[in-house]
């Protein structure tokens, strides 16, 4: 599997340039600490050439994907809070509602 991901990551940077360099050094880091991510390339379950195109954030580790929905989430809510008109031109309460449907809570 590793000539694998090589070979893909070869093809996807067309060949070794920075690009490359910092792909693989990406790569490295994620399935060094990103268990499930690993069992997934060992179980083949995740192609080579889908691993190599994954986002830093596709390659995440569960709990901090988790930590930035739920950080992105209070972030909105607190742009919505302090917003007197909604950025698409409602007023703040159409604003707070949007918010609260987006989080997936009543308004």
């Amino acid at each position: 599997m590793f000539w694998q991901v090589e070979a893909s990551l070869y093809d996807s940077c067309k060949g070794v340039n920075e690009q490359y360099k910092k792909k693989a050094q990406t790569l490295k880091f994620n399935l060094s600490t990103n268990e499930e991510l690993r069992e997934q390339v060992v179980e083949r379950s995740i192609l080579a050439s889908n691993l190599v195109n994954m986002s830093t954030a596709d390659l995440a580790r569960q709990d901090l994907k988790k930590r930035r929905v739920t950080a992105a989430e209070e972030s909105l809510k607190e742009v919505c809070s302090l917003q007197p008109y909604c950025a698409r031109g409602g007023l703040r309460t159409r604003c707070v509602a949007r918010c609260a449907l987006l989080m997936g809570a009543p308004s």
